[in-house]
């Protein structure tokens, strides 16, 4: 055991817990900003995709409403009528399905797995 008298080693304690806490307030402040630097590139990159796709869907739906007009012998609105509500009906289907999307994950394990460490350190070193 030190010579050191208590007071001096519960300054240090308490010294080395307060810089604990203070690194890993900014490693839990760059962690968070990392992982909102990747949503932010996830959301650009999804909407860029969704207005492609439905750009997409507008003129193959529009396309294959002229077909069906001129093959069914029935006018452009009927052919459009029957389509949208094709459309419409794959859209709820595909709205209702559960799908597993990627999760985004904003609480920064990392961080609060490392400041549990540090404090069970901490309580380690103060018994």
């Amino acid at each position: 055991m030190s010579n050191e008298p208590a007071s001096a080693l519960l300054g240090g304690l308490l010294d080395d817990a307060r810089e604990l806490v203070s690194t890993r307030a900014r490693l839990t402040k760059l962690e968070v900003r990392e992982e909102l630097g990747e949503l932010k590139g996830t959301i650009q990159s999804t909407g860029i995709a969704l207005a492609a796709v439905v750009l997409a869907g507008l003129l193959l739906t529009q396309a294959a409403a002229l077909g069906l007009s001129a093959a069914a012998d029935i006018p452009l609105w009927a052919s459009s009528a029957i389509l949208g509500v094709l459309v419409a009906i794959a859209g709820y289907v595909a709205f209702r399905r559960k799908s597993p999307a990627n999760k985004i994950d904003l609480v920064p394990s990392e961080a609060i797995a490392g400041a549990r460490h540090d404090l069970e350190r901490i309580a380690d070193a103060a018994t």
